[in-house]
């Protein structure tokens, strides 16, 4: 390849890297709005593709995790003894559900009956809020409020 090119190439390179740079948040709206649009389109492509590829997949992540196991269990520890609070309740809603001291209830804003458990006060481990994982990810990102919906 001659000089020439190179620089061509190198320029070009450059030039796409400044008009991403450039236009960097219009595409992530225009990404994020995209995807919000073809949340079922992405769902099934995302379904189909793991299912075709699931060995390969499994594959990958064994391998992610041989290569990085000191790095992940670092991780592990770090965020046990910065939320040691919140680990512990997380930990005592399993044993109390496996003991049957506590039962699963519908989600509280919709009803669907695959919940999660919502902490509004890690001091309280058993003082849970049941919510779907849609309304869960939307209370921690802002998105929606448990005011008034909170029994208890």
């Amino acid at each position: 390849m001659s000089d020439l090119v190179k620089t061509d190439l190198r320029e070009r390179g450059e030039y796409f890297k400044q008009c991403y740079i450039d236009n960097r948040n219009e595409k992530l709206e225009y990404q994020n709005e995209y995807n919000h649009d073809n949340k079922e389109k992405h769902k099934e492509y995302n379904r189909e593709r793991h299912a075709k590829n699931k060995d390969h997949i499994r594959k990958q992540r064994q391998e992610y995790y041989e290569k990085n196991k000191e790095k992940i269990l670092k991780r592990g520890r770090e965020y046990y003894h910065k939320n040691k609070e919140k680990c512990f309740s997380h930990h005592y809603v399993k044993q109390a559900l496996l003991s049957g001291e506590l039962k699963k209830l519908p989600c509280i804003l919709c009803g669907v009956l695959n919940v999660e458990a919502h902490h509004p006060d890690y001091s309280k481990p058993l003082d849970v809020v049941w919510l779907c994982p849609t309304h869960h990810r939307r209370v921690h990102s802002g998105a929606v409020s448990l005011e008034g919906n909170v029994h208890g």
